[in-house]
């Protein structure tokens, strides 16, 4: 089985659907207004939460010139905000458990006219339940890490997954900066035309492509080894 990693291509793309470091500039909240920072988002778990979210533009409207609402993927902090005809083709596969909200854009109070967007949300996990990992450590042959998060320049995943579309595992930036599909999930994206915003990392060097196409340095990742005492 071939797997491949979706990175999400800021190549082309203005803007990023995140909150800059230390700034209260944009936030996904239950109402279309402006109120009180309100994360973490963990409400979306609630069977009870609204089926509509916001994301509201606070204090950086200017920001709203720069957003291009025709790519179909964008990573976000606590998820992946997809198009609609994205989400069309992953509900035609097995996906790891996971929330999906529709998400409206807002500012100053009031809805942007734009396509309908999804934010698709992997559930969380704890030390009760920790999340599946799909790395073969066996197979996979592993550099000194820095953290306990997998570094490898050649990445095999686990045979038999029981899943089209998962998050890695415990793989330094993998784990939280993109999906991991099938190569019939890739088909179909591309067959379909809505994989805008999307390059597609063969997963065996996906670590090493993401640290190239970020501008990453990919020996940041590894443990360099302590001197020798003479």
């Amino acid at each position: 089985m071939n797997y491949y990693f979706m990175m999400d291509d800021k190549s082309n793309k203005t803007f990023n659907f995140d909150v800059e470091y230390g700034r209260v500039d944009f936030e996904i909240q239950k109402r279309p207004y402006e109120e009180e920072w309100t994360k973490p988002i963990d409400y979306i778990y609630d069977p009870t939460s609204p089926e509509v979210i916001y994301y509201n533009f606070v204090n950086k409207k200017e920001y709203l010139s720069k957003v291009n609402f025709n790519y179909d993927y964008y990573w976000y902090a606590h998820g992946f905000i997809l198009s609609e005809r994205l989400l069309k083709v992953f509900k035609e596969f097995k996906i790891q458990g996971c929330v999906c909200k529709k998400i409206k854009f807002a500012v100053g109070g009031e809805i942007i006219d734009s396509p309908d967007f999804y934010l698709l949300k992997f559930n969380t996990y704890n030390v009760d339940k920790p999340a599946p990992d799909f790395v073969d450590y066996d197979k996979t042959e592993l550099l000194p890490s820095k953290t306990n998060y997998v570094v490898t320049k050649k990445l095999v995943l686990k045979e038999n997954i029981d899943f089209d579309i998962f998050k890695p595992g415990k793989v330094e930036l993998l784990a939280s900066a993109g999906i991991v599909v099938t190569e019939k999930v890739k088909n179909a994206i591309e067959f379909n035309n809505c994989g805008r915003g999307i390059r597609f990392l063969p997963i065996e060097t996906a670590q090493e492509e993401y640290c190239k196409n970020s501008f990453k340095d990919f020996t940041s990742l590894l443990k360099r080894a302590k001197p020798k005492l003479p």
